[in-house]
């Protein structure tokens, strides 16, 4: 088997059997969709900072803004005599915040998940041999050598992994022509106050436009959220690069079929053919 390919040519390669976890988390306030450990192809210390400064600072705009929305509600409700505008206003913010309330409980749910995680250690697999076979046992399954793959991470590369997550419904609206906008002759009258005896001296022909006849369809199609590329069966993915923390090199043992990060409890030499 060869190993060592890199990660971009494995997911060219793999995406078509991976399958997202779980269901997308998606803040309404934002029109974002939130990233957790199950949604990434491989896990790496230093995405626990990453995404944890990154739904931190989500948090507090949202907080922000929601104690911005109360404010203004307080400042009308002070009044002595509240108009009918304001009282409209007032209804519109409420909805808002209480959004706002639901997607910063998202987020700090979100950032439980990442803080909770459990990197793999390194020192499990620093001693495997890229010009070796192994079978590797996890928790669940043996994995044979055409099973896996060995991926590499040196210190002086830039760390990259992969979001991947579904592709969401939206609602499309398609116009259809039925018949093309066209022009006809029609007498109208002249004058409200012609007074001829005869009719026709009070009309004239005049040129109207007869507008298109349409039809308005609405279709629901899936497709990918902002940032995301569709790759296939509806699984979107976005590529993340940051400096590499570590000045060690790094293996990662990766499962060829659903594209996912192997955790080996132990390994065992076997015939690489």
């Amino acid at each position: 088997m060869k190993k060592g390919f890199t990660l971009t040519l494995f997911i060219v390669l793999q995406i078509m059997a991976y399958h997202v976890q779980g269901q997308n988390l998606f803040l309404e306030s934002l029109d974002e969709i939130i990233i957790t450990p199950e949604n990434v192809n491989v896990h790496y210390e230093e995405q626990i900072e990453y995404y944890t400064k990154k739904y931190q600072t989500l948090i507090n705009d949202l907080t922000d803004k929601r104690a911005s929305y109360q404010l203004e509600i307080e400042e009308i409700e002070s009044k002595k005599k509240t108009r009918k505008k304001d009282a409209k206003y007032i209804d519109e913010l409420k909805p808002l915040i209480a959004t706002l309330r639901e997607d910063i409980k998202v987020l700090k749910a979100c950032i439980s998940l990442w803080t909770d995680l459990e990197v793999l250690d390194n020192e499990n697999v620093e001693h495997l041999s890229l010009d070796k076979c192994y079978d590797i046992t996890a928790k669940t399954y043996v994995y044979s050598p055409e099973e896996y793959m060995i991926l590499e991470v040196y210190p002086d590369e830039i760390l990259t992994w992969y979001e991947l997550t579904e592709s969401i419904e939206i609602e499309e609206v398609e116009t259809i022509p039925i018949e093309p906008a066209t022009a006809k002759w029609v007498r109208k009258k002249v004058d409200e106050n012609c007074l001829s005896r005869n009719p026709d001296d009070c009309l004239i022909w005049c040129l109207v436009e007869v507008p298109a006849v349409t039809q308005i369809i609405i279709k629901r199609i899936k497709e990918c959220p902002l940032g995301f590329e569709n790759e296939v069966d509806n699984i979107c993915v976005r590529e993340v690069d940051v400096d590499n923390g570590k000045s060690t090199k790094r293996l990662r043992i990766m499962d060829i079929t659903m594209l996912t990060e192997i955790r080996p409890v132990s390994f065992e030499e076997s015939d690489c053919e």
